[in-house]
């Protein structure tokens, strides 16, 4: 059976030694089955394959998404350094599969590229096909996942790879849109005006002079980045619901369809994630 079909049960507390070679993390030696803490992965399909996140004693993996756009008076360059987590349930036992992905956690936020005149564009959490598990799955599809015809080889991550305009082309990746949602607001200070931003349409939000250059990812060590509440205060207030005040999502508007874990994921700002 081939691995990106199914991934043999890996322990998180016996994978071997990491080191960088060529321009990617490999794990040297033989994947070594383990009596307890196993971390079963599925990859292939879409499904994500986040090999090496299952690193001794669930280590967090960082990635960084950096957006780039030209604009009239230059290159504006905004980026979000994230991090994902495998979760082990203890021993003995497996991490348990969801719509045939591992279980993990996620912290981070949007990406937010300053622009001129006060403008912004954010790259959200959420996939461009509506996937809100994107930022949380997107660094194995694209990091940790082999090249469509490539032969198979052990273990490995890339340090970084490109999402737009010519996105990597991954088993990962192969049925899933690599590109997060973007918008725009037409008013800072009101949620309800959220709009859709168009890849190949910047001078149709923004102006003459807007190109969306390139979205990448590429491994991190950077702190995870926060602060996105002190662009939009309102934030922490749409947890529980859309940002046109509705509980459940209809589909009848870009509000109505996003809530703020579309911008910030255990990052501190949600009520439910607080200690005090």
């Amino acid at each position: 059976m081939s691995r990106d079909l199914f991934l043999p049960v890996l322990a998180l507390d016996a994978l071997a030694e990491v080191k960088v070679e060529d321009g990617r993390d490999n794990f040297n030696g033989k994947m070594m089955i383990a009596r307890r803490n196993f971390c079963l992965m599925l990859a292939g399909g879409g499904m994500a394959s986040l090999l090496s996140a299952c690193s001794p004693s669930g280590k967090e993996r960082r990635y960084k998404m950096t957006v780039e756009v030209e604009t009239p008076v230059g290159l504006r360059v905004g980026s979000a350094v994230r991090g994902v987590v495998p979760v082990d349930h203890g021993s003995p036992g497996i991490i348990p599969l969801e719509r045939g992905q591992a279980s993990l956690t996620f912290r981070g936020e949007a990406v937010a590229v300053d622009l001129p005149e006060n403008q912004t564009l954010f790259a959200l959490l959420s996939g461009n096909d509506g996937d809100p598990d994107y930022a949380k799955q997107l660094p194995g599809r694209a990091l940790g996942s082999r090249l469509l015809g490539e032969e198979e080889t052990p273990m490995q991550w890339r340090r970084s790879a490109e999402i737009w305009p010519s996105p990597i082309k991954t088993v990962g990746l192969q049925n899933t849109d690599p590109r997060p949602i973007l918008v725009h607001f037409k008013n800072p200070a009101d949620p309800t005006s959220a709009e859709a931003v168009h890849f190949d349409n910047l001078p149709g939000v923004f102006g003459p002079g807007y190109r969306l250059r390139r979205i990448s990812i590429s491994l991190s060590s950077d702190e995870i980045t926060t602060g996105i509440e002190k662009r939009l205060p309102w934030l922490p207030k749409y947890y529980g619901r859309k940002f046109d005040g509705e509980r459940f999502n209809s589909g009848r508007s870009l509000a109505n369809m996003l809530s703020s874990g579309s911008f910030s994921a255990n990052n501190g700002l949600s009520p439910f994630e607080r200690q005090d």
